[in-house]
């Protein structure tokens, strides 16, 4: 019952007749891999992301340790009972690779539908690969079983069902228009880290395979290297599976572990290979160890930046409870004092002298500018943490930028600004929440309102509203001074303005336009500005989806 050439195995994977190669090719990044595994499915048991991590790994694991049972044994049985196995696993890992990038990138589970369909997919290939239809005699020569095409077929279908399923993936959670800067990088990195992981695993399989040279196999394994490396990297540059300092350290262990092992396999190598392992594993634990020190400042930067975003966080819940209550207190008495009639809540005032009327109009004022100014902030502030409040229902914004150029036109007669607005004909239904698109027209028309030159004779703010195809676009431009190309990376983000902002207005907050975007990418919208100062003129425009229901 052996092979024509029988080997001497000892523990079913340890024979003198092996290539050296394959047990660093094996042993190394299998020992990683479930070592991470455990270690990340350790740091949060509950995280799904998590759980299908560790089986990758255990599965990858595996599969390592079949694998060199059928290099190492010539017993016949063993190898016919192993191998099916292995072709099972070498379809599994690719689907639980897959199945990992989609639950970790949209931080749920799939579908119950997809869990049958791919489940099925691996159960036929298990059926297949232990049936008859695959095994059809064992060449003692080689030492190998004589198999058909047909699994060989079944799992070239199922790689290419992966490669189309992981690309699909990626490339529609990368064009979201409501993926955080953060995340979309997050995503670049692991998409190719298991796209590049796959290439090498599947295609040195498939050439293996094709031409019966199986050492070109174990070279695909170090694919698995690569792959724990960039999960290592999210971990300590995104604290990916909720894990800090020592997913720093487990990555550096993990490489001193892959070059030390090493000299485990240079018994007839020269001297000189000896020294550049030695000088290698050197500066790779110096360089680890500067890594792990550079952490250690990054975590203890974030803890620090926890603590001052909590307490902003209290801020902004006493601005909202306290401060805004005050100035709104303040400014409804300032409003019932300069009411004329007879509908003051204090009844008839007595006519007052002119003096104190002026006075109770700049109270008015400035008042109204308060709570203006604490609603930019809260509105910006709950836009941006993604927990501002829609009531999504059909609505008309033609109504809406109507309303606003009649309603603004005080404002821009205050400031000396001609507030004109054009309105084509046509459809300008959509669904999105009437309130907060009407703030979000309304901020940007007041900004080009304000921020008009004020030394320009001729200050305009010219607002348009038309359809194009299923796409509503509105566009409000001024005539002031234009946005530095500088200033781009500091628009549309909480607290950010242009360098020049708080000359045209004091009561400038920044957050305004953050309040914008994050509103606007809501309702599946862009926005954005064409400026090119230092000519005059900025236009801010806002694109949204029209209803096209009937």
């Amino acid at each position: 019952m052996y092979c024509t050439e029988i080997i001497k195995t000892t523990w079913l994977i340890f024979s003198s007749e092996t290539p050296t190669l394959l047990y660093y090719s094996h042993i190394p990044t299998a020992f990683i891999a479930i070592f991470l595994g455990i270690f990340v499915f350790f740091s949060n048991r509950e995280s799904i992301s998590n759980k299908i991590f560790f089986a990758l790994n255990i599965a990858y694991g595996s599969l390592i340790f079949l694998n060199l049972i059928l290099w190492t044994n010539s017993y016949i049985p063993t190898i016919a009972f192993v191998w099916p196995f292995t072709q099972v696993l070498f379809v599994l890992i690719p689907v639980l690779s897959l199945y990992f990038f989609y639950v970790f990138m949209n931080k749920k589970d799939v579908g119950l539908v997809y869990k049958i369909i791919w489940s099925s997919i691996v159960i036929i290939l298990t059926i297949l690969a232990s049936s008859k239809l695959n095994f059809s005699s064992f060449d003692a020569t080689i030492c190998e079983p004589i198999t058909s095409k047909i699994v060989f077929i079944y799992q070239n279908i199922v790689f290419a069902l992966v490669y189309i399923a992981l690309i699909f993936s990626f490339i529609k959670k990368y064009l979201s228009k409501s993926l955080p800067k953060d995340e979309r990088k997050e995503l670049v990195f692991l998409f190719w880290g298991i796209f590049l992981f796959l290439v090498s695993f599947t295609i040195t399989w498939q050439i293996a395979e094709a031409y019966d040279s199986f050492n070109t196999e174990q070279y695909g394994l170090f694919g698995m290297t690569l792959l724990l490396a960039v999960v290592s990297f999210l971990i300590v540059r995104f604290k990916a599976f909720d894990i800090k300092l020592i997913g720093a350290q487990a990555l550096v262990w993990a490489l001193i572990i892959l070059i030390g092992s090493l000299f485990a396999y240079t018994d007839q190598a020269p001297f000189s290979m000896l020294v550049i392992i030695a000088i290698t594993l050197v500066i790779s634990a110096i360089v680890g160890l500067i890594i792990v020190r550079g952490v250690k400042r990054e975590i203890s930067l974030r803890e620090s930046l926890e603590i001052s975003n909590k307490g902003q966080e209290n801020l902004i819940h006493i601005m909202n409870h306290q401060i805004k209550g005050f100035l709104g207190t303040a400014r409804n008495i300032f409003a019932e004092f300069l009411t004329s009639d007879q509908s003051s809540i204090y009844g008839p005032l007595p006519e007052l002298p002119e003096e104190a009327t002026s006075a109770l109009k700049v109270g008015l004022r400035t008042t109204t500018d308060g709570v203006r100014y604490v609603t930019d902030i809260l509105r910006g502030s709950s836009a941006s943490k993604g927990s501002l409040a829609l009531e999504m229902k059909p609505m008309d914004t033609k109504v809406i930028v109507e309303e606003l150029i009649v309603e603004l036109q005080p404002l821009a007669k205050e400031w000396n600004v001609v507030l004109e607005g054009t309105v084509a004909s046509g459809e300008y239904k959509i669904i999105g929440d009437h309130t907060q698109l009407k703030e979000v027209f309304k901020n940007l028309i007041t900004n080009a309102i304000r921020h008009n030159d004020p030394d320009y004779k001729h200050k305009s703010a010219k607002v348009s509203l038309l359809r194009k195809g299923n796409k509503i676009l509105f566009a409000v431009r001024d005539t002031g001074n234009g946005i530095a190309p500088e200033d781009r990376a500091r628009m549309f983000t909480p607290g950010g303005m242009g360098q020049d902002a708080l000359k045209h207005d004091v009561n400038s907050t920044g957050f305004g336009l953050s309040f914008v975007k994050s509103c606007v990418l809501s309702h599946n919208g862009i926005v954005d500005y064409k400026s090119n100062a230092p000519e005059k003129g900025t236009t801010f425009f806002v694109e949204l989806p029209a209803d096209l229901s009937k």
